[in-house]
């Protein structure tokens, strides 16, 4: 595609639905993010997206909670992939630190919070100046090697 990328907030029908933005962190709206996780769950990524555009044409949603609402329909494969993984083997006694951007961040916690296949979910924020997670992670491996 020679360095074009389209993505269902900007590249399909539902570009209208969500105004072409993608999920505000300023505007976190918790109950559209596990509608359209459970929704995925049900029926599938495909139903959950076009319910989401019934959604905004006839319920009148506005495009925040429609972009939260794909959201978690998108997220619903990644939880499952995470609960499911073989390569993980996580107890379900373990407790889970998610770290990253906005909305992201939250948007995984809150899924896999709601999901409960781990006994806790916490959130990762660093402090102003500190180096990132992943930068204080290589750096403990090379003291230990």
């Amino acid at each position: 595609m020679n360095g074009v990328y389209l993505t269902i907030d900007t590249g399909t029908i539902l570009a209208d639905a969500v105004q072409r933005q993608f999920a505000d962190p300023e505007q976190f709206d918790e109950q559209a993010l596990l509608a359209g996780w459970r929704t995925a769950a049900r029926t599938g990524l495909g139903r959950a997206c076009f319910s989401g555009r019934i959604l905004n044409q006839f319920a009148g949603q506005p495009p925040q909670a429609i972009a939260y609402y794909l959201l978690g329909a998108v997220l619903q494969s990644d939880v499952a992939a995470i609960r499911g993984s073989r390569a993980l083997c996580v107890p379900p006694e373990a407790e889970v630190v998610v770290a990253g951007k906005d909305p992201l961040r939250r948007a995984i916690a809150q899924l896999l919070q709601a999901d409960g296949a781990f006994a806790a979910v916490h959130l990762y924020t660093s402090e102003p100046g500190a180096l990132p997670m992943a930068a204080e992670g290589v750096l403990r491996i090379l003291e230990q090697a």
